[in-house]
């Protein structure tokens, strides 16, 4: 098992951004075996490889078929706080 941990801003290009954002970050909490962080600037998740990125694909789709969207993403396999508590 390889952990990663992504961290992602999500930039919805619309009128409303701030209701995309927190619909974006409801769906993302929905996932589960992956810790999820949240400030003011990005979401941080951290957990397998594959099951972030199955997390990201099933989340991001959606809103990128439904919003004008940009997305900052970084992906750091050597970091301290990778594992699920």
């Amino acid at each position: 098992m390889i952990n990663i941990q992504v961290q992602i801003s999500y930039l919805p290009l619309c009128s409303n951004f701030n209701e995309v954002i927190e619909l974006f970050l409801l769906e993302l909490n929905k996932t589960e075996n992956i810790n999820i962080t949240t400030n003011a600037m990005s979401t941080v998740l951290a957990g397998d490889y594959h099951i972030v990125f199955n997390a990201l694909q099933n989340v991001i789709f959606p809103f990128i078929q439904k919003y004008p969207s940009v997305f900052n993403i970084t992906i750091s396999n050597c970091c301290d706080n990778c594992t699920i508590n």
